[in-house]
């Protein structure tokens, strides 16, 4: 059983880079993932081309994917949420520029320079015509002249003048798509197609050769590329060309040192370029990145895996019982690490880690001084993870009236009960909201009060929470 479970374990962490890229968010109801799937649309990729946060695979999109979705769950407005991200990188994270003082020449010019040639040629066509000077005697005796006739009337001109105006603009601006993203739009597609194992043996390793002498002509212009870079790095790694891809990734882990996924990526290709051996960088990089997001897929499994081989089964059920936590439950894959959990625990003569017990807890909610609210509004008392996931652990609807008494929350009366693992979650907090809607969604003109974090193995007999903050806009 041992030998078996160590190359299976080392499968799973070796396609860590595409467990660690699947993102499963919950939502609290069928509006919130709406709003989250339009605002990750709608919101470009900092670092892409012309990619969405829903659609580019950069690493940056997914830390502004987790951070939206984090917003939401706190209750942010869609107007909200755009500001922050606006604040944060700028209007180039905008597809659609807001307009302001730097942005004018960018709406206004267009129109501007329209309406400067279409009043040129209005302005051509009612100049009224200059009339001659009188002639002298001599001069109207003498023979007539005939006027020299124009090559081109004026109206002609200025015809040709817009003309030559419109090609130009729409002429820049097929050169600019045509020259400038070509390239990298054509890599991204052979890439989604590499990544995808979808192609047969034959085509996937022609795919891969394209791919990878399209990514150095494209890095060698452009090196400050990190999602390119990344791209490489994963590419170069699936190859086993591990001198190019341990580069690629120290110079991601040197730019983004607090990424948890290229910190435990970069110690997985240092791992397999040393002959499947833990070295000291290796292990130092996979616990970096486990202080950064104690979660993290790629860490978990090599750790256990490698204190399974160092018969230390202790530390292998500890590490394979949080990667067990972040697995979704029911898989194949969630199903053998906990047979590995079991397996560890029966070497190491182990005890069956029991089931965390459920929180109970009573709170007595006041409104705070200057918040009037009538007997019969909706009052929703909530208790959550101060870090980690954002739906209730268990959550009470009340009154106003009601709450002269206190407020029960009990995780083991939570529709929630067994799809969050208690055990993982280390601080908790209680949060009360008066609801002038009675939705559970925050919304303006709501107020609400929050107590300071609690501990399980310190949770008070009795706790007090104070309605007393209004619910930003």
């Amino acid at each position: 059983m041992r030998r078996l479970l160590v190359p299976f374990f080392l499968l799973l962490c070796c396609s860590g880079p595409l467990l660690a890229a699947i993102e499963s968010y919950e939502f609290q109801n069928e509006e919130q993932r709406a709003r989250y799937q339009q605002l990750s649309e709608e919101l470009r990729c900092p670092k892409c081309q012309n990619q969405n946060l829903a659609d580019s695979d950069a690493q940056i999109a997914a830390d502004l994917r987790r951070e939206l979705h984090a917003q939401l769950m706190a209750g942010k407005s869609d107007e909200a949420i755009v500001e922050f991200m606006r604040e944060r990188y700028g209007d180039f994270v905008l597809y659609k520029p807001r307009v302001q003082r730097n942005t004018l020449l960018l709406w206004l010019g267009p129109v501007a320079l329209l309406t400067l040639v279409g009043g040129l040629l209005w302005w051509s066509r009612r100049v009224p015509a200059v009339s001659p000077a009188p002639l002298s005697p001599q001069e109207a005796e003498a023979p007539a002249q005939p006027l020299p006739t124009p090559v081109v009337s004026p109206r002609i001109i200025n015809l040709l003048s817009l003309l030559v105006l419109l090609v130009v603009a729409a002429g820049s601006l097929l050169l600019y798509r045509h020259f400038g993203a070509m390239q990298a739009l054509q890599i991204t597609e052979v890439g989604q197609q590499v990544f995808s194992g979808q192609l047969p043996e034959q085509e996937q390793r022609q795919r891969q050769e394209l791919l990878l002498a399209e990514l150095d002509d494209w890095l060698q212009s452009h090196p400050q590329d990190e999602k390119f870079l990344y791209m490489r790095a994963r590419l170069l790694s699936e190859g086993g060309v591990w001198d190019r891809a341990v580069a690629d990734y120290r110079e991601l882990v040197s730019r983004f040192p607090e990424q948890d996924n290229l910190l435990a990526e970069y110690a997985q290709v240092l791992f397999l370029q040393a002959n499947r051996t833990m070295t000291a960088d290796a292990a130092a990089f996979l616990q970096q990145a486990l202080q950064v997001n104690p979660h993290n897929v790629t860490a978990l499994g090599l750790l256990g895996m490698h204190a399974f081989e160092q018969q230390d089964y202790k530390a292998a059920a500890d590490y394979w019982q949080r990667l067990l936590r972040v697995m979704p439950s029911g898989t194949g894959q969630a199903e053998t690490i906990a047979a590995g959990v079991a397996r560890a625990r029966e070497l190491g003569g182990l005890p069956a880690e029991a089931p965390p017990a459920d929180i109970r807890l009573q709170v007595q909610v006041t409104l705070g001084e200057g918040v009037q609210a009538g007997p019969d509004e909706t009052v929703f008392v909530l208790l959550r993870a101060v870090n980690g996931p954002r739906m209730p652990l268990a959550a009470v609807r009340t009154t106003v009236a009601a709450l002269a008494q206190p407020v029960m929350l009990d995780t083991a009366a939570s529709p929630m009960r067994g799809q969050v693992d208690l055990a993982a979650i280390g601080q908790f907090e209680v949060v009360a909201r008066l609801s002038r809607s009675g939705q559970p969604v925050p919304a303006a003109g709501d107020w609400e009060g929050n107590s300071e974090p609690i501990v399980r193995d310190k949770l008070p007999e009795s706790l007090a929470v104070s309605i007393s903050r209004a619910v930003a806009p």
